[in-house]
């Protein structure tokens, strides 16, 4: 009887002791976390500040909403934004600004897979012919091309492994991320028609070299098939995430 009370004590520890660090675990993920979403909301916050008043980037940086890395770039910089207020409310009173839910779903369901298609999109083109992207004379420097289509990457990879544990049975939906991607790029492509059309603006050179037609099925083709895809590969991101999260539960939960 000794013996069995002494294999169940000792049993009951380890398993306490797992969880303990667990939880150790995740305070510190969240403070790395935190630090690494200041770090980024400053470097982003310079950037904004270089493209809308440096004199280098004066002209491209008054017509930022033309372009659609830009706009990916806007929401990530509210998305660090709302993370960071979240942070710093939560420490001073106790309440979070935004959910962990609401800050997971638009990162995953507009964040990643937009980031996905603009690194992908961007440095196929760059390779493929640069003009077709950036006019001669109007080129950014190459710390600002790196930060808008390359350091991107950064924050929807390391929320993989940063932001808080996902519901024990999480609601993944691919249908519901091309949904959102849909909308979003449907609504640019209609402005881009709209700025063509009306006010002969062509928001990337290549577009100078395209007939309507060609204009069109390059368009759809980018809607139908390459943003689809970058939604698929953030649902099987989302999903690896979330059994190695609730593997991490499994294992610290007594049975």
């Amino acid at each position: 009887g000794v013996q069995n009370r002494t294999e169940s004590i000792s049993i009951f520890d380890v398993k306490r002791s797992a969880s303990e660090c667990v939880v150790v675990d995740m305070s510190v993920r969240a403070v790395v976390r935190f630090a690494l979403h200041a770090s980024l909301l400053a470097w982003y916050l310079y950037s904004w500040w270089f493209v809308l008043h440096s004199p280098l980037a004066a002209r491209r940086g008054r017509r930022w909403h033309y372009f659609l890395t830009m706009w990916n770039f806007m929401f990530q910089t509210l998305f660090l934004a709302l993370s960071v207020a979240s942070h710093l409310m939560q420490l001073v009173s106790g309440v979070k600004l935004v959910s962990s839910t609401v800050q997971g779903k638009f990162m995953h369901h507009l964040i990643t897979p937009l980031t996905n298609f603009v690194a992908i999109v961007f440095w196929t083109l760059f390779f493929l012919k640069e003009d077709m992207l950036q006019p001669r004379g109007q080129r950014l420097p190459s710390w600002f091309n790196h930060t808008v289509h390359s350091c991107i990457l950064l924050l929807p990879i390391t929320e993989l492994f940063l932001q808080p544990p996902p519901p024990p049975r999480p609601r993944i939906s691919a249908r519901t991320t091309c949904l959102v991607l849909g909308v979003f790029s449907g609504c640019y492509g209609a402005y881009m028609e709209y700025m063509k059309t009306v006010h002969d603006v062509n928001f990337y050179p290549m577009y100078k070299w395209f007939t309507p037609t060609q204009r069109l099925a390059f368009n759809a083709a980018m809607i139908l098939l390459v943003m689809p895809g970058c939604a698929l590969l953030s649902s099987v991101e989302r999903t690896l995430l979330c059994r190695r999260r609730r593997g991490e539960r499994d294992k610290a939960k007594p049975s």
